[in-house]
Formats: structure tokens, C-alpha cells, sequence
């Protein structure tokens, strides 16, 4: 081998170890008034849809192979103090369904809130978290050395995915928060969003996630537990109440359009 050659292959295998390969968690708010997903609007009686998408990035990818088998976690409220609600057990589909689980809802927000969680804090258990799941041997497609199959998106098996820069991500489930009472002045602070379990053991980090990053590698939350990130948190922000300026100001454009019809008050 010549030294220019023998360079060059020390460039790319360089360029492969410092290439930055991510799962991110992104949990989003389904609303048409904020199409980043990133803000909802609530008051009392709201219910606030909400989607987790698994986003799998990579800046050098070996192969164009981007996929989920699994992901586990929790939905966890941050800052609503003053706040009531609960966040549903989640919703997969059909081909993150095989032997999914729901979740429960605990409170271990830090403070403690008015919001019900959904998962746990527990760092020793896998009980009690929502996890979404691929059957790993029907549908999909498989990477290199490993006979699990992902929702990819060169074989989706059903999966909702879409193309993202350097990557794609695909949606894992869905719920919904339920604002049983907002307080008349509340002021905003409070945040949703997904949450990676602290895990101590290796074995249960690697039912954090199992995905495939354009790596040709079958990656788990054990293996790969520093490529996992998550989205930026969904604000809660109060509806206005009308003001009493605003109430009298309806109230004088009312009186105006019964005039203008020729109604009269008797």
C-alpha cells in the first residue's frame, strides 16, 4: 500500500468515527395554530394532541438504511404549578403495536405539578413505561449482522415517515393532554416533553431504543446511549381571557349593529 493511499484510508475511517449519528425523541403538539408543534394553547377543558416521532440522523451515512424497532420512555410536565390535567396512555400504530405497552400515569415531575405523567422515574424497572414496538421478525428490513427487522424507510411495514435533513424520522404514537383547570391569570412556564430513562443497568438502557442510523449497525440505548437526544419541549400558553375593556368593547359594536339593523330595545 502506498503512503498516499495508506493516507487516505486513515481520512475516511477518521471521518467515519467523528460522523454524528443521532436518535432524537420528539414529542409535538398537534395544533393548526403552531405548525412547529412546539406551543399549544389551553384553557380549562382543553385537550391537546400530542405525537412522538423517533428522528434518525446521520451526517456520513454508510447506507441508506433508517429504521425503529423500538422505543421507551415517558411524558413528563415541567413548571405547571397551578395547572390540573392528565396526559393519556399512548397510542401506537398498528406496526409499533406488537406487544406495546400503554403506560401509567405517575407524578414525578420535578416539582411536583398538577399534571399527571405518564411512565415512571424508576431507574431499576422497565414497569410502568410506554413502549412501542415492532414485531422484529415479520416486515421491515434487516441491517447488516442482525436478523431484527426495522420500520424502514426503504420498507416501512406501515410506518408513518417522513424525509428530515441528513436523515429521516418516522411516528411512534400518540395521546393526549387533558387540562382539567387552567387558573383564571395563569402566566405560562410550563413544558411537555419526552423523557429518556435514567437507567443504571446496561441491559435495560438497551430497551431505551433500537434503531438504525444509515450505519449499516443495528444500535440499541446500551450501544449507542450517547447518540440519544431529545426535541425541544412543547410551551403551554394560556388563551386570554377577555379583559373588561374587551367585554365593554363587544358590548358597544353589539349595541352599534342593532342600531344599524333598525332593532330597537324595548
Amino acid at each position: 500500500m502506498t503512503k498516499a493511499l495508506a493516507f487516505a484510508v486513515c481520512a475516511v475511517a477518521a471521518a467515519a468515527q467523528t460522523a454524528s449519528a443521532n436518535i432524537t425523541f420528539d414529542l409535538r403538539a398537534v395544533s393548526p395554530e403552531d405548525l412547529t408543534g412546539k406551543s399549544a394553547r389551553i384553557q380549562s377543558g382543553a385537550v391537546v394532541q400530542l405525537e412522538l416521532w423517533a428522528q434518525l440522523t446521520n451526517a456520513a451515512p454508510v447506507n441508506n438504511i433508517y429504521g425503529v424497532q423500538t422505543v421507551l420512555g415517558a411524558i413528563v410536565s415541567s413548571n405547571a404549578i397551578g395547572l390540573t390535567g392528565s396526559i393519556a396512555p399512548m397510542s401506537f400504530p398498528s406496526v409499533f403495536n406488537a406487544a406495546a405497552i400503554v403506560g401509567v400515569n405517575n407524578e414525578f415531575s420535578l416539582p411536583a405539578d398538577g399534571i399527571m405523567d405518564l411512565g415512571t422515574s424508576s431507574t431499576t424497572a422497565v414497569t410502568g413505561f410506554p413502549k412501542a414496538r415492532k414485531d422484529p421478525a415479520v416486515g421491515g428490513e434487516a441491517v447488516q449482522g442482525a436478523a431484527t427487522q426495522f420500520a424502514t424507510n426503504n420498507q416501512p411495514a406501515g410506518a408513518t415517515f417522513h424525509a428530515i435533513p441528513n436523515g429521516f424520522e418516522f411516528l411512534m404514537g400518540t395521546t393526549t393532554l387533558t387540562l382539567s383547570d387552567v387558573p383564571v391569570g395563569y402566566a405560562g412556564g410550563a413544558t411537555l416533553n419526552w423523557k429518556i430513562p435514567g437507567f443504571t443497568s446496561a441491559a435495560l438502557r438497551g430497551q431505551i431504543a433500537a434503531w438504525t442510523d444509515g450505519d449499516n449497525f443495528p444500535n440499541t440505548g446500551s450501544g449507542q446511549n450517547a447518540e440519544m437526544f431529545v426535541g425541544a419541549p412543547i410551551a403551554l400558553v394560556a388563551i386570554p381571557e377577555p379583559s373588561a375593556f374587551g367585554m365593554v368593547l363587544l358590548g358597544a359594536m353589539g349595541l352599534v349593529g342593532f342600531r344599524r339593523l333598525g332593532v330597537r330595545r324595548s
